[in-house]
């Protein structure tokens, strides 16, 4: 992240905040985890990079169902996936995954 800000190169931001998230749910810091996440978050919607934005909210997701929050995980993550249809893609299979985790 300091590499980021140091050069200027900001393509891979949002992708960062979500591996520092990981890190910090691998950790037991949820709640700053759940901050990075939503750094990320806006940095992806903000660049449209929709892929990252995938990727995060699905993370995102996992932790607000594990912490009781199945319906707020889910308004999250169903529509980034509806908005990538059909397509195979690895991490949209993962989160079609996650959604219908949520159903149950």
């Amino acid at each position: 992240m300091s590499w980021s800000e140091r050069t200027g190169v900001r393509y891979m931001e949002a992708e960062l905040h979500r591996v520092r998230a990981e890190l910090l749910v691998s950790s037991a810091n949820v709640d700053e985890a759940e901050e990075a996440l939503h750094r990320g978050l806006t940095i992806a919607r903000e660049q449209q990079a929709r892929t990252f934005e995938l990727r995060i909210a699905t993370t995102l997701a996992r932790i607000w169902r594990n912490r009781g929050h199945s319906s707020k995980a889910r308004d999250l993550l169903a529509p980034i996936c509806d908005w990538f249809g059909e397509i195979e893609l690895a991490d949209l299979n993962d989160a079609k995954e996650v959604v219908n985790s949520l159903r149950e």
